[in-house]
């Protein structure tokens, strides 16, 4: 086997690996994040109230970051919550 094979064997035994690592961060940080809003909710109705603002970070990131990025009229903060009250 030739160095360059070898090294290309090498290369995609590593992205395979990097790329796993990728997939298994995303499924953490998804659980993570429904997790802590469905902490929010109930915090919320614990101590009676109406509404949850949370702000959208994707616009502090700056305008290059956001460009394509729809914030449904919604620039600075999104309501997630509504207890119905």
């Amino acid at each position: 086997m030739t160095g360059t094979k070898k090294g290309l064997q090498i290369w995609k035994k590593c992205n395979r690996k990097i790329v796993a690592a990728w997939q298994k961060y995303h499924r953490v940080q998804h659980a993570l994040a429904h997790a802590v809003s469905t902490l929010l909710v109930l915090l919320a109705r614990a101590f009676g109230c109406r509404h949850i603002f949370i702000e959208w970070l994707v616009t502090l990131r700056g305008k290059r970051a956001a460009v394509g990025i729809s914030t449904g009229g919604c620039p600075r903060w999104c309501g997630v919550y509504s207890s119905g009250y």
